[in-house]
């Protein structure tokens, strides 16, 4: 659950950010219509681009518009490296994240067009070793895990991220998924799962007897001219990437080990000879790179005709897309296809209208991608406008609500309740004038989220406060759901984003003697790229009066909803929420380590704080690593009259120190001295360094 909330995107709030930015962009001073430039797209990115660099000054932004298969224009804006102040250029390569699916799709077909791999094959014919817990793992097919309906759990980052490249890391994320259950019967449902992409590199390498990226370079990379993308399997040459900036510091490179989900580094320009391939249908410089048949697989609806609570027309995946038919683009009758980006510290998208030979390449760091998501399709439907394809822009749409009607007491009372997402608890509650409310969880606490919701005619509930968002719930396949309405601009965007809990049997009495402990993370491995970032290391888990049988996971901003009743050792992942807001589920599993019992959810392990070792003032300690990946924790002592803590590590060895409400306070790497103020503080020491290596502690 550490990365969990970096690496998701909640959608409930990235619609919020979208609108509030499409506003911010219309009406905040600064036209987005040309002015001194030929082509209103470029005019639109320029003007957009500099709002985002003047909002956060160490954002760098480079974009590429596709016309024809040619580039028709560049821009780029900030800085590559904010210390050295080297302006980004053309050349400069960026993390572009998941965009990295749509190309590991295309590798496949590849295979599929050669005859080595066949899409509605089960993965297990390809990987003989590959099994799960549940037995339906069988029926898991390549297509699967191209769209996302395989029923892998979602998303392992324990050693994701790096900052220098770890290889284990996909044999990690294999074994971890020969422990799990589906989490739904392959093919149910679509929801966004990155483990599915990892197991697309051992299929690969499998099939070919080669690596994944050295299949990529080969297959894709170098027939395209990709010249400036790669993976980062050995860092990067300096110079030649845009940096990360975080908290005043210039970061290393952020290694993406899940290569095929995220690992690719790239520039707009090299994204415009991949769009330019998919709109010449396949054609590159006279030669087939792809078959015609290969590419309209890729540019399928796979969801059609699997569970989708509703008829959203978003998120309608391909093989490797989000959209294939963006409602952006699609309200003015144009099939785009899309595909956004994220990583901790990079953004990108890329959208292309084939039949328009049109696509944009958006990739940026320092930037939240809900920006740059709202950036490119701006700049592609401007690109339609010089086209003159459209004559104007698409005007947005005013919302205005009708007058409420009364609901009934039945309607109120079949709406009321707790409805969970993979990240979020929400409470819905009736008020005293027959309106309703939502509230969610955070940290043990109801906040409200949105308030005083009446009821409409057309059957949803909505706010005067905010009328550009409507809630609805719908029942499906015997299970109740919280909708979600929003206005995105010009056209409403509707998605299913929590699933209603059902009161069940009570907890078990192991379980119940579990609740009173606290829990330390106690795997991160050393090369972690989350060490230069302010993280939190314990996991609370709590209960609702309302809801026995189940446990809540949670640390600040994510929720994880499990079921354990009867249980003695497990609590189940239950939420079937398709899309997005039912990915990165777990199952909670206890392990035991000798006398004490470890917890394990979504690939990481957590001990007990009552069982960590306690270092009284005035005394010293030697730790030595027992086993490899496995944090060592030590208690300090309260220094009421201020103390110093003393390391003595090797110099590869790194630190973290956290006050009594698990608020980091210094991190480092080697040995150090670092004072402990004066007061009723207690501190906790983390240290993460290789077997057998030793560490002398003393707390004077």
């Amino acid at each position: 659950m550490v990365l969990k909330s970096i690496f998701s995107r909640d959608i409930l709030f990235r619609g919020a950010l979208f609108f509030l930015l499409f506003l911010l962009f219309l009406l905040a001073g600064v036209s987005l219509w040309g002015r001194g430039e030929k082509y209103l797209s470029k005019s639109m990115a320029k003007n957009m681009g500099l709002k985002i660099t003047n909002y956060n000054e160490y954002a760098a932004l480079s974009i590429a518009l596709m016309s024809e298969g040619k580039i028709l224009w560049t821009m780029e804006l900030g800085y590559a490296d904010q210390d050295a102040k080297t302006p980004v250029t053309r050349e400069t390569k960026f993390g572009i994240g998941s965009v990295s699916k749509v190309i590991s799709a295309t590798a496949v077909m590849k295979l599929v067009d050669q005859g080595l791999v066949h899409l509605d094959t089960p993965l297990s014919v390809y990987l003989p070793d590959f099994h799960m817990l549940s037995p339906e793992y069988k029926d898991i097919t390549v297509r699967m895990l191209l769209n996302h309906s395989s029923g892998l759990p979602g998303g392992n980052y324990r050693g994701c991220v790096t900052d220098i490249p770890w290889p284990d890391y996909k044999d990690i994320v294999y074994q971890s998924i020969r422990q799990s259950r589906l989490k739904h019967l392959p093919g149910y449902m679509h929801v966004y799962c990155n483990d599915g992409y990892t197991l697309v590199e051992l299929l690969i390498q499998a099939v070919t007897g080669k690596p994944f990226t050295d299949f990529v370079e080969e297959e894709i990379f170098i027939p395209l001219q990709m010249t400036r993308s790669s993976f980062a399997t050995s860092s990067l040459p300096e110079g030649s990437f845009a940096r990360a900036f975080h908290d005043g510091w210039t970061l290393p490179l952020e290694i993406q080990n899940s290569h095929a989900a995220g690992g690719i580094y790239s520039t707009p320009e090299d994204l415009v000879r991949f769009m330019a391939m998919i709109s010449a249908r396949g054609n590159v410089n006279g030669t087939r790179f792809i078959s015609e048949a290969s590419l309209d697989a890729m540019e399928q609806d796979q969801t059609a005709g699997t569970f989708r609570v509703i008829d959203s027309n978003f998120y309608t995946f391909g093989l490797g897309w989000d959209n294939t038919y963006h409602p952006g683009p699609g309200s003015v009758g144009k099939k785009a296809l899309t595909k956004n980006g994220g990583t901790l510290m990079y953004g990108a998208e890329l959208w292309v209208i084939p039949e328009e030979n049109l696509g944009v390449a958006v990739v940026a760091v320092n930037a939240p991608d809900a920006v740059l998501e709202v950036m490119a399709e701006n700049i592609i439907l401007a690109a339609l406008v010089d086209k003159g394809v459209l004559h104007s822009m698409p005007k947005s749409i005013a919302k205005k609500l009708s007058s409420p009607v009364v609901p009934s007491k039945a309607i109120l009372n079949s709406v009321v309740g707790y409805y969970a997402s993979y990240s979020e608890l929400f409470k819905v509650t009736s008020l005293p004038d027959k309106n309703i409310q939502i509230h969610i969880r955070n940290q043990g606490k109801w906040t409200p989220l949105i308030k005083k919701l009446s009821y409409q005619k057309t059957g949803s509930f909505a706010s005067r406060d905010n009328p550009f968002y409507e809630f609805h719930f719908q029942e499906a396949d015997g299970k109740k759901y919280l909708v979600m309405r929003f206005l995105k601009g010009h056209y409403f965007v509707e998605i299913p984003i929590a699933q209603h809990l059902q009161k069940t049997e009570a907890l078990s009495p192991a379980w119940i003697r579990r609740l009173g402990k606290e829990w330390l993370l106690a795997d991160e491995i050393a090369n972690s790229y989350t060490f230069y970032f302010s993280n939190y290391p314990k996991l609370n888990i709590e209960t609702l009066e309302d809801l026995p049988g189940f446990l809540f996971l949670w640390q600040p901003g994510d929720y994880l909803t499990l079921f354990a009743g009867s249980e003695q050792d497990i609590a189940y992942m239950n939420l079937q929420i398709p899309i997005n807001s039912g990915r990165d589920l777990s199952d909670l599993e206890v392990v035991r380590k000798g006398e004490e019992e470890w917890l394990r959810c979504s690939g990481y392990l957590y001990r007990p704080l009552e069982t960590i070792p306690y270092l009284e003032y005035g005394t010293s300690m030697q730790l030595t690593v027992r086993e490899q990946y496995i944090t060592e924790w030590v208690h300090l002592e309260k220094p009421v009259t201020g103390a110093n803590i003393e390391l003595k590590v090797s110099s590869d060895a790194r630190w973290k120190i956290y006050n009594s409400r698990f608020k980091q306070i210094a991190s480092g790497r080697g040995s150090t001295s670092i004072f402990l103020g004066i007061g009723k503080e207690t501190y906790f020491l983390a240290l993460y360094a290789e077997p057998g290596q030793t560490m002398d502690l003393s707390l004077r």
